[in-house]
């Protein structure tokens, strides 16, 4: 399968296509290679489209997600990358258990994008999730997590306040919440 051209082929996203290019890349670590080089193209419409496809392949076969993180963490982590592309990178880490090895790197990536009024809504919505997935393994950062969101909540949209509050409450049960 071409990936480029079945991404492409279509005038609009199309969730039909998306499932096929992820049922695919999922089948052999060739495929996964392709898709991770459609998502790093520097054309926009393909690397949105083939981040969408990235972030159904867990749902097809989750043990193919683990190999590729450094790959996808670079992706994720270049100068300019594409929001379409950061996000659905960030959705299919939320679906990992994310090894020791990376915990730095995603956490300073997110802590960035978190207090960043620039960061579009949904990537700081996938960022407090890994946040507060990685302060319940790393105590000495949550004090800091409960400053931000305290401190960013009442400027945010919706999404970023409903994470906020189910993070604040994890790690703060007895501590009074913002709303």
């Amino acid at each position: 399968m071409n990936l480029s051209y079945e991404l492409l082929k279509w005038p609009t996203n199309s969730k039909p296509i998306a499932i096929e290019v992820a049922k695919y890349a999922a089948k052999e670590e060739g495929n996964f290679k392709s898709l991770l080089e459609c998502i790093g193209s520097k054309d926009k419409k393909l690397a949105g489209r083939a981040a969408w496809s990235l972030s159904f392949v867990h749902d097809f076969y989750p043990p193919c997600i683990l190999p590729h993180l450094p790959e996808m963490i670079a992706l994720l982590c270049q100068k300019g990358v594409y929001d379409a592309v950061a996000r659905n990178i960030l959705s299919a880490i939320t679906k990992v258990e994310l090894p020791t090895e990376y915990h730095g790197e995603i956490m300073n990536y997110c802590f960035d994008k978190i207090t960043n009024i620039e960061s579009t809504a949904a990537i700081k919505s996938y960022s407090l999730e890994i946040i507060g997935k990685l302060a319940l393994l790393y105590p000495e950062i949550q004090p800091e997590i409960i400053m931000i969101l305290n401190d960013r909540m009442p400027f945010e949209v919706a999404s970023f306040k409903a994470r906020g509050r189910k993070i604040l409450k994890k790690l703060s049960p007895a501590k009074k919440r913002t709303r």
